[in-house]
């Protein structure tokens, strides 16, 4: 019976964690759709750059709340959703379309995506600085639900750092740094998207820009 309870609430805590980046993920189109600069190029670092601004949006909110725990943020992803979709926004979804991008320089992509991904899962966190004060910080986020907490002597102690926030956004669901790399693949893939855009306002090919997004998450 405690191991069924264990997964039921596993399962409830990836049910959350889905339903709150669909619902970051969808308002971030949203808010693209009403900004949006016609380019798509352009339009794909400002959704990136919106997705990143929710997340870290709601785990300010959330933590000044002392809110910090997966129920209230799964509920309100749900509700966002629900609302969303009632909206329309589920239909002005667009369709995927393949990046004028050679065969070759997708498959790489993919590879090192995938690489990524498997670093996400098989490696943790190891430099000095970070498991010496940034995620001792996240933890007592997600442990006391509050980002106000008491980290240290100084006051200012508690101020997010860094990309502190959208770590802390990968670990409060489950509880856990399984997913935490995946906030330093949000911004590598901001990074390769802002280079790709720049490299087309140079009046790059879509091969050339798409060849230096690659050198540059390299």
């Amino acid at each position: 019976a405690p191991v069924r309870a264990g997964i039921s609430v596993i399962a409830l805590q990836i049910l959350a964690l889905a339903a709150a980046n669909g619902a970051a993920a969808l308002g971030a189109h949203e808010l693209v759709r009403k900004f949006r600069s016609g380019r798509a190029s352009t339009d794909a670092v400002l959704f990136l750059f919106l997705h990143l601004l929710i997340v870290s949006t709601a785990v300010l909110t959330l933590g000044l709340l002392r809110r910090l725990d997966w129920i209230t943020a799964g509920i309100a992803g749900g509700v966002a959703l629900i609302g969303l979709g009632a909206r329309g926004a589920f239909r002005r979804l667009p369709a995927p379309v393949r990046p004028p991008w050679p065969t070759a320089l997708l498959f790489f992509l993919g590879l090192v995506g995938a690489r990524l991904l498997a670093q996400t899962a098989a490696f943790s966190p190891h430099f000095c600085d970070v498991i010496s004060y940034m995620l001792p910080k996240v933890a007592i986020w997600v442990q006391s639900g509050t980002i106000g907490a008491d980290v240290g002597v100084d006051p200012r102690g508690w101020f997010p750092a860094g990309f502190e926030l959208v770590e802390t956004w990968w670990v409060f669901f489950l509880r856990h740094d399984a997913l935490i790399e995946l906030a330093g693949i949000e911004f590598l893939a901001l990074g390769f998207a802002a280079t790709y855009s720049l490299s087309k306002d140079l009046a790059c090919s879509d091969r050339a820009a798409a060849i230096s997004a690659t050198c540059f998450i390299l």
